[in-house]
């Protein structure tokens, strides 16, 4: 995580879990940078994310058409076709932007736009570009890259990437998702080391 405003940063290596028994489950395994950023960005993110599956409010962030309207934007330069995917609620878990699918099976392969509703007074707008690939035949978030503006500090920027050990209950060998962005892990900041 940047936070450009405070020219600070922060990164963080994070194994998650999630199971129908525990629910949404983490254990930091490092970090570094700045404490700010570690307890009131990314540990307050991990809470948040924790309390939204342990809730069952995570589905109100589906890609569905209970949560979408959808319209074809057309094609880009690979093929992929582009849907303008509309929120029926103003909810800062649904997104007002685009999604590329692919043209053959409409794979997912990207989700991006800005939230739907900013956050809070202090973070009016986020901008969020999810990466998604076919793992073993499991399509999985492999990389989620997020601007927030933050009122007086400017932008705080944050990528997530992801490696899966497990996909509904297959081991993995730990290998990169096909089409995949992302590097080993996830990482919570800039060039930082992550899971």
């Amino acid at each position: 995580m940047k936070a450009d405003g405070l020219g600070k940063h922060a990164w963080m290596d994070v194994w998650t879990e999630l199971s129908p028994e525990d629910g949404f489950c983490w254990t930091v395994e490092s970090e570094g940078g700045s404490g700010l950023l570690l307890d009131k960005g990314l540990r307050s993110m991990l809470r948040r994310e924790e309390e939204s599956y342990n809730s069952g409010r995570i589905a109100r962030a589906a890609l569905t058409a209970e949560n979408y309207d959808l319209a074809p934007a057309g094609r880009d330069l690979e093929g992929l076709v582009h849907l303008r995917a509309r929120p029926r609620r103003r909810d800062s878990t649904l997104l007002d932007g685009t999604f590329v699918v692919t043209a053959d099976t409409a794979d997912l392969v990207r989700a991006g736009g800005r939230l739907a509703k900013g956050p809070s007074f202090w973070i009016p707008r986020v901008d969020v570009v999810r990466h998604y690939a076919r793992l073993r035949g499991h399509r999985v978030l492999v990389r989620v890259e997020t601007v927030a503006h933050v009122r007086f500090l400017g932008e705080s920027r944050l990528v997530v990437t992801y490696d899966y050990e497990m996909v509904n209950g297959e081991e993995l060998s730990p290998s990169s998702p096909s089409n995949s962005p992302t590097t080993r892990g996830a990482e919570a900041g800039a060039g930082a080391p992550g899971r």
